[in-house]
């Protein structure tokens, strides 16, 4: 059900493919920054559609669920916390824990 599906509308808070390793070890955010910044302003897109009365009862199309990684081994669980680390520079991810 695409209404149910978390691709459908997701900020990159789980997905660890958005927050790739270079060659040094450290964890780039820029692609995580970029689908957040997407999500954000679909969600201004959907208040704007309320607010107009395109859409009715936000509740039944927007539902907050938590989010969660989860890693095996201790090199992931590394890139895991440097990788949370790395996203709390950005304002986006003030609300992560680790």
């Amino acid at each position: 059900n695409g209404w149910n599906n978390a691709g459908t509308g997701h900020s990159a808070l789980a997905e660890l493919n958005y927050t790739p390793e270079d060659k040094n070890g450290n964890v780039e955010i820029p692609k995580a920054i970029e689908i957040n910044e997407a999500f954000q302003i679909s969600r201004q897109f959907w208040a704007w559609q309320v607010k107009n009365g395109v859409l009715k009862n936000p509740r039944s199309f927007i539902n907050s669920t938590p989010h969660m990684s989860s890693v095996w081994g201790d090199d992931n669980i590394k890139f895991l916390k440097k990788r949370y680390e790395a996203l709390q520079a950005s304002p986006l991810f003030a609300g992560m824990q680790y």
